[in-house]
């Protein structure tokens, strides 16, 4: 499915090492790399392992900060810790740099 364009320009700013938050105002961690469909966010503080949060869930971006539209319950719970075929696949935004699914794996 094809995402709407206004979040495609917004997901095209981001950079590595951008804060993530969630809307409760918890840090979840750090952008490792932006991905056509989604955000591959670094362990954090509050998450043990990485996350591969959907576009869908960023509601507002900022230099250096990046809000989603769900809490950090709602990120734990969701079942985003697993590689998507996104990034398996190499769809990296032109301009990022994408890993293969052996490299994105701990």
């Amino acid at each position: 499915m094809d995402q709407p364009e206004t979040v495609q320009l917004v997901i095209a700013e981001v950079q590595q090492d951008w804060e993530v938050f969630g809307s409760d105002g918890q840090k979840i961690g750090n952008v490792n790399e932006v991905h056509t469909n989604v955000l591959w966010v670094q362990e954090g503080l509050l998450f043990p392992t990485d996350m591969y949060i959907p576009i869908t869930a960023v509601a507002r971006t900022e230099s250096g900060r990046v809000e989603l539209n769900v809490t950090t319950v709602e990120v734990s719970t969701a079942g985003w810790d697993k590689l998507p075929e996104a990034i398996a696949t190499n769809s990296a935004i032109p301009g990022t740099v994408a890993v293969s699914a052996a490299e994105g794996t701990k």
